[in-house]
């Protein structure tokens, strides 16, 4: 969604730079690459204080701070009031149960919206998620819903299976998708038993799996598929940049997220 909104910015009108608190990633490539913006990687995770002094010296010279997702709101008001800039906070989560999500990230997620009040907007991406933090007390005159916008023309359906016939060496048989990261609330298991009692009934299918960390190198993944007996039918494609066509050519999509973003 942020290279999306990147592809459409006036940059006649605006100068932008990408703080990545993580890793450059499949889209921080893109970013960088295909849109000529700048990505700086600040990896929170080998080291807390290099990384916050980056971002800090990344920030001094912005005029506007938006952030996306907890981590990066509350590190974003750090910096905001310590750099007197505005502040503008994303938020794209709609599931805090205790069950689907860490301990820090639902902790940090409330202590935002203590915080909530002192930053100049909030966006969150759908009306249920307005409506599931302003309920923890996200408390904010200009919380706006700017839903995650999407260009159906590179959606509508083309000829089935023919684009994964020509690249993956199949037979012509239906095709199911699920595109999501690692995470728990893709709710992988439940996605997995449910295409394992399918797999009883008829056999005439393949199972295309896409997303960050969705490849060969996740053992516990490619565990779960052996035990559900899936393993010769089933394709891990890993962070793919031709998600649109793939969705356009399969037969079905699946979502199986235990949370939703209406």
């Amino acid at each position: 969604m942020l290279y999306r909104l990147l592809q459409n910015v006036d940059r006649d009108l605006y100068e932008i730079e990408v703080i990545c608190l993580t890793e450059m990633g499949t889209y921080g490539e893109f970013i960088e690459q295909q849109l000529n913006i700048n990505v700086t990687i600040c990896d929170m995770r080998r080291s807390m204080g290099s990384a916050f002094i980056q971002c800090y010296k990344r920030c001094r010279e912005s005029d506007i701070i938006q952030t996306w997702m907890y981590h990066a709101n509350f590190l974003g008001y750090i910096l905001s009031k310590l750099l007197k800039k505005k502040l503008i906070w994303g938020i794209h989560h709609s599931n805090l149960n205790k069950y689907d999500n860490k301990r820090r990230t639902i902790f940090i997620a409330k202590l935002c919206a203590k915080l909530s009040k002192h930053v100049d907007a909030i966006i969150s991406c759908g009306p249920k998620v307005k409506e599931i933090h302003e309920a923890i007390g996200y408390k904010n005159k200009q919380h706006r819903i700017i839903v995650n916008g999407v260009n159906t023309d590179f959606y509508k359906p083309s000829k089935k299976r023919e684009y994964y016939m020509e690249r993956f060496n199949i037979l012509n048989q239906p095709i199911l998708l699920h595109v999501g990261r690692w995470d728990p609330l893709k709710d992988y298991e439940n996605l997995l038993a449910s295409l394992k009692r399918l797999r009883q009934k008829r056999q005439d299918f393949y199972i295309f799996l896409v997303g960050y960390e969705i490849d060969g190198s996740n053992e516990v993944l490619r565990q779960m598929i052996e035990n559900a007996q899936l393993e010769p039918f089933t394709f891990l494609l890993g962070s793919r940049d031709d998600i649109p066509q793939l969705m356009a050519a399969a037969d079905l999509f699946i979502l199986s997220s235990s949370g939703n973003m209406l």
